[in-house]
C-alpha cells in the first residue's frame, strides 16, 4: 500500500505504462498520495560515472497485521565506475587520475572502447520504523497528537506555575497579591480572541471575493475569462499558451492580494491614528534640545502653517516603516528556506527574538507612540510563527516551541522590564558621564539654568516612568503582542492552504498532513497559552509589585462604560500617563485594541504573501497592462466588504440582548461584582470604598500632580 492510501493497482495499465510522463504524477504529487524518495547524500553518484548497484531502502509503518504503509524511501548509488574511455583508447589522463584517487575504476569496454553494458543490480531493503520515528514523522492519527499536544500544554503550564511558585516564596512584598486564576484568564483571553476573530472576517471575505473574481474557484467569472485572453506583459506579443496563461493568472491573483493588503494597512493606519482636530502648536522637548524659558511660561507658540498636519505625517511614517519592515521580513522568509537556516534553526529562532526586541526599541525612538510600535511588531511575531514551520520533524517543532515558550516567559518577567529600566535611566547616566568625563568650559548664567532645567526634567521623567502605571503598561503591551501572534497562527496556516502559489510549503518540504497538525497545534494551544499567561502575569505581580489584575479589571470597566462606540474617537486621554502611552491606555486592551493590531498585521502579511508569489513566478506586476484595472476592482471589493461589515455590526438581536457590535452600554448592569464593590459609595465602609475607588480610577495621582505643577 502506498503512503496514506495510494495503491498502484488502482490505476490502469496505460497509466502505469506512462507513469511519470503524464498528468497522473502531477495529480498525485502535493496531495500526500506518494511516499517521498530521497537520494543518499553520501552515495549520490558523481558526474561521469554510473552505478553497478542501486540500493533502495524502503521504510514502512506496520499499521496492523498484514497491512503496511510506506513512509519514505532512500536510494543509493554504489559500486561506481567511470564512463571515461580508458587511457589505451585515448581517455583523459587527468580526469582518470581523479577517478583513481577516489577508487572509481573504468567501466568494462569492448575491443572498440565502447561500454559493454549499462546494467545495474537493484537491491531492495525494507524495514519497519519504530514508534519514535513514526511519531516524529507525523504518521499516527490525529487523536495521538492531540494527546501529545495536551501533554505539551500541561508541561508548559507546569513550568509557568513553578515560576510563580518560586517567586511567591522569595517575594519581598509585604502584602503579596493573591493569585488570580479564571477571572484573569477571562480578562486576557476573551478580548483578544474576539478582536482577532473580528479582524479575520473581512479579510477572509475579501480573499473569497478575489478568488471568485479571478477564476480560482469553481465559479464562472466573466472577469476571469476576459483576463485569460489578455497578455500579462507589454512585451509579450506572441500567442498565449496554457503555461503563460496560468502564470499571468497567478500573478494577477498576487496583484489583487497585495492591493487588498495595502487597503487593510491604510484602513488600520486610520484606525490607529484617527482623524481629529489638529493642534495649532506643538512643543517637542528632546533630551538634547535646549529648553526655552519663554516656552515654559507659555509665551511662545509655533506659527500656524498650511502644511501642519501631524496626524497625516504620523500615518505616512507608519506606512513607510511598515514597508521597510516588510522588505526585511521578506528577506528573512527567503533565508528561512535555505539549508543554512534548517541546520541552525534553534540559533536563528533566538536571533529572531532578539531582532524583535531591537525593532521595538528602535520604533519607540522614531515613532514616539507605543500603539504604533505594537502594530509594527506583530508582523515580526507572525514571521517567527511561519519560519517555525521550517522544522524538519515533530521533535524539532516541539523543541522550538519550548524555546519560544521559555523566551517569552523570561522576556516578560525579567528581561524586558530590566531592559526598559536601563533605557529609562540612560539619559541620567549619559548626562552624568558628560559632566564627569568631558571638558567643561565656564558656563554663563543662562546656560547653567538650561542645564539645571534639563537635569530636573530628566529626573522627573524617570520618576514618572518608574512610579506610575507606565511600567505595567509597557510590560503588558509586549505580552499582548504575543497573544495576537498566537491567535493569528491558525489564520497563517489557512493562508498557506489557500495560497499554494507561494510555494512556501514546498520550500519547507511540508507535507499536507504536517500542515494540518501544525494548524491543530496552533488552535489547540490558544487556551493553553491563556492559562500560561495567568501564571506569568501573576509572577510579574510578585516580581515587580504591579497590580495587573486590578488594572485590567478597571480597564474592562472603562471600556464597557465608555461614551463613544469607537473608543479612540473620544480622545479623552489620561493626562497622568506619558503621552507615548495615552492612546494605548485609552484602548483599555479591549477587543478594539486587538482588532486594530490583527487587521494591520493581516494587511502586512498579505503583502508579503503577494510579493512571495511574484518572486516564485518571476512576475512583473508593473508590466501588466491590467494592473490598474485590478487595483481599482479590488479597492471597490474591499470598500463593499467594509460597507457590508458596517451594516452587519449595526444589526440588533433584542432576544439575546445584542444591541450591535461595540455599542456602549449604560453603567447599570455592566460593572462586575468586584468592580461594583470598589466603585460603590455610601454602602458600608464609605471612606475605605471611596479611597479604593479613587485609587482604581486614578492609579497615578502623584504623577498627575507632578506634571500639573510642572506645566502650570
Amino acid at each position: 500500500e502506498g503512503s496514506h492510501g495510494f495503491v498502484p493497482s488502482l490505476h490502469t495499465k496505460n497509466d502505469l505504462r506512462r507513469w511519470g510522463r503524464s498528468d497522473k504524477i502531477s495529480q498525485l504529487m502535493n496531495a500526500f498520495m506518494l511516499a517521498p524518495v530521497a537520494v543518499n547524500k553520501v552515495d549520490s553518484g558523481l558526474p561521469g560515472t554510473i552505478p553497478r548497484i542501486v540500493a533502495l531502502d524502503i521504510q514502512y509503518f506496520q499499521v496492523s497485521k498484514g497491512k503496511k504503509r510506506l513512509v519514505s524511501a532512500e536510494i543509493s548509488f554504489k559500486n561506481l565506475c567511470t564512463t571515461l574511455k580508458p587511457r589505451e583508447f585515448g581517455g583523459n589522463s587527468d580526469l582518470l587520475d581523479l577517478m583513481d584517487a577516489q577508487s572509481i575504476p573504468t567501466c568494462d569496454v569492448d575491443i572498440n572502447g565502447v561500454l559493454k553494458s549499462y546494467d545495474y543490480d537493484l537491491v531492495v531493503h525494507y524495514y519497519p520504523l519504530d514508534w519514535f520515528h513514526l511519531l516524529n514523522r507525523f504518521e499516527f492519527g490525529t487523536l495521538v497528537y492531540i494527546y501529545l499536544f495536551t501533554l505539551i500544554g500541561l508541561i508548559s503550564m507546569g513550568l509557568a506555575a513553578t515560576l510563580w511558585g518560586v517567586n511567591r516564596l522569595i517575594t519581598k512584598l509585604r502584602y503579596p497579591p493573591i493569585f488570580h486564576g479564571i477571572t484573569l484568564a477571562k480578562l486576557i483571553s476573551i478580548p483578544s480572541c474576539f478582536g482577532c476573530f473580528l479582524a479575520t472576517i473581512p479579510c477572509l471575505c475579501c480573499i473569497w471575493a478575489i478568488l471568485a473574481l479571478f477564476g480560482h474557484l469553481q465559479i464562472n467569472s466573466s472577469l476571469a475569462s476576459f483576463l485569460d485572453n489578455v497578455h500579462g506583459s507589454w512585451l509579450d506579443t506572441s500567442t498565449l499558451d496554457q503555461v503563460r496563461m496560468n502564470k499571468y493568472k497567478t500573478g494577477r491573483l498576487a496583484t489583487a492580494l497585495i492591493t487588498m493588503g495595502i487597503y487593510f494597512s491604510i484602513l488600520s493606519a486610520y484606525l490607529i491614528i484617527p482623524d481629529g482636530e489638529e493642534k495649532e502648536h506643538l512643543i517637542i522637548e528632546d533630551d538634547n534640545s535646549p529648553i526655552d524659558l519663554a516656552q515654559e511660561d507659555g509665551n511662545k507658540e509655533s506659527p500656524i502653517s498650511s502644511v501642519w498636519y501631524p496626524k497625516r505625517w504620523k500615518r505616512s511614517h507608519l506606512m513607510c516603516y511598515a514597508l521597510f519592515l516588510g522588505c526585511f521580513l521578506l528577506c528573512i522568509w527567503e533565508f528561512s528556506y535555505s539549508s543554512v537556516f534548517a541546520s541552525n534553526i534553534y540559533s536563528f529562532i533566538i536571533l529572531l527574538r532578539m531582532f524583535q526586541m531591537v525593532c521595538e526599541i528602535y520604533f519607540r525612538q522614531v515613532m514616539k507612540e507605543h500603539l504604533i510600535v505594537a502594530a509594527l511588531i506583530v508582523p515580526v511575531k507572525i514571521t517567527e510563527t511561519i519560519v517555525t514551520m521550517g522544522a524538519s520533524d515533530f521533535f524539532t517543532f516541539t523543541f522550538i516551541y519550548f524555546i519560544k515558550f521559555s523566551a517569552v516567559i523570561i522576556q516578560t518577567v525579567y528581561l524586558d522590564p530590566s531592559l526598559k529600566t536601563v533605557l529609562t535611566f540612560f539619559p541620567r547616566w549619559k548626562m552624568l558621564y558628560q559632566r564627569k568625563f568631558t571638558k567643561r568650559q565656564r558656563l554663563t548664567r543662562f546656560e547653567k539654568q538650561q542645564e539645571e532645567l534639563k537635569w530636573k526634567k530628566i529626573n522627573e521623567d524617570i520618576e514618572l516612568k518608574l512610579e506610575g502605571v507606565e511600567p505595567l503598561l509597557d510590560s503588558f503591551v509586549f505580552y499582548s503582542i504575543e497573544i495576537v501572534g498566537n491567535t493569528l497562527a491558525p489564520i497563517m496556516s489557512i493562508f498557506l492552504i489557500i495560497f499554494k502559489q507561494t510555494k512556501i510549503l514546498e520550500s519547507y518540504e511540508i507535507q499536507p498532513n504536517e500542515l494540518g497538525y501544525y494548524t491543530i497545534f496552533s488552535v489547540y494551544m490558544i487556551p493553553w497559552s491563556s492559562f500560561i499567561g495567568v501564571f506569568t502575569l501573576n509572577a510579574n505581580e510578585l516580581v515587580h509589585g504591579w497590580r495587573i489584575y486590578d488594572y485590567l479589571a478597571y480597564q474592562r470597566y472603562r471600556f464597557r462604560s465608555r461614551k463613544h462606540r469607537w473608543i479612540l474617537g473620544s480622545e479623552a486621554f489620561d493626562e497622568s500617563i506619558s503621552e507615548t502611552m495615552q492612546t494605548l491606555d485609552l484602548l483599555c486592551f479591549s477587543s478594539q485594541y486587538y482588532f486594530i493590531l490583527s487587521l494591520f498585521a493581516l494587511g502586512v502579511t498579505s503583502i508579503l504573501f503577494a510579493v512571495t508569489i511574484f518572486l516564485r513566478f518571476n512576475y512583473n506586476v508593473l508590466g501588466d497592462p491590467m494592473m490598474p484595472i485590478i487595483v481599482v476592482i479590488v479597492f471597490i471589493v474591499c470598500d463593499l466588504v467594509r460597507f457590508l461589515m458596517h451594516k452587519i455590526s449595526d444589526i440588533e438581536f433584542q432576544f439575546f440582548g445584542w444591541n450591535g457590535l461595540w455599542v456602549s452600554k449604560t453603567l447599570e448592569g455592566v460593572v462586575d461584582d468586584d468592580i461594583a464593590a470598589k466603585l460603590a459609595i455610601g454602602e458600608g465602609r464609605q471612606a475605605d470604598l471611596e479611597e479604593e475607588r479613587l485609587e482604581l480610577q486614578a492609579m497615578n495621582n502623584d504623577s498627575f500632580r507632578h506634571r500639573f505643577l510642572n506645566r502650570n
